[in-house]
């Protein structure tokens, strides 16, 4: 979702088409979006996170990647800067498998780790950074098993439950061990 004062839109991503946006009771294909398997919203700045690129956005410098992370311009969901992306341990055979955002935080998970992202600055040129951590010691097994919820964000791991505040993950499913033996 992405929330303004004036208006309230949501943003609904699949990969196989590109972002479309639902605001009252009416869908629309805003131009320009990319195809995306995964959408966040990442706060203060509110720009919307793709995630698992199948197209890049318009006027983007990137190439499509399911390790790609695209971030529009703050503020406004539909115009994706040409340097507003990050790839995410390229090459390591493992595809994007969701996005949760937390508070100030957005969490991007991988098979073997995840990501997390906290907070945006600007280099010497006047381009964003996408300020963001790797996190190793779980991932996530499957795509969209991730929950956030007051407390951080809960998900399943090849092993077990998981929940982290972004810090290193927590295997919190003993009670239900047998279901992951």
């Amino acid at each position: 979702a992405f929330g303004s004062p004036s208006a309230s839109a949501t943003y609904i991503a699949n990969r196989g088409v590109t972002m479309r946006k639902l605001v009252g009771t009416t869908f629309s294909q805003p131009a320009g979006m990319p195809k995306a398997k995964f959408v966040g919203l990442q706060t203060p700045d509110n720009r919307l996170v793709a995630a698992n690129i199948a197209v890049i956005p318009t006027g983007a410098g990137s190439t499509a990647s399911t390790s790609l992370v695209h971030f529009s311009d703050a503020g406004t969901p539909e115009t994706w800067g040409a340097n507003n992306y990050v790839y995410l341990s390229p090459g390591d055979n493992e595809d994007i498998k969701g996005v949760a955002a937390w508070r100030n935080h957005v969490f991007i998970f991988k098979g073997a780790q995840f990501f997390v992202f906290y907070g945006n600055s600007t280099d010497s040129t006047g381009n964003p950074v996408f300020n963001y951590r790797a996190v190793t010691g779980a991932g996530m097994v499957t795509d969209q098993a991730c929950a956030a919820s007051p407390d951080g964000v809960y998900f399943l791991d090849r092993r077990g439950i998981y929940f982290t505040n972004g810090g290193p993950p927590v295997r919190i499913s003993g009670p239900v061990d047998p279901l992951f033996i």
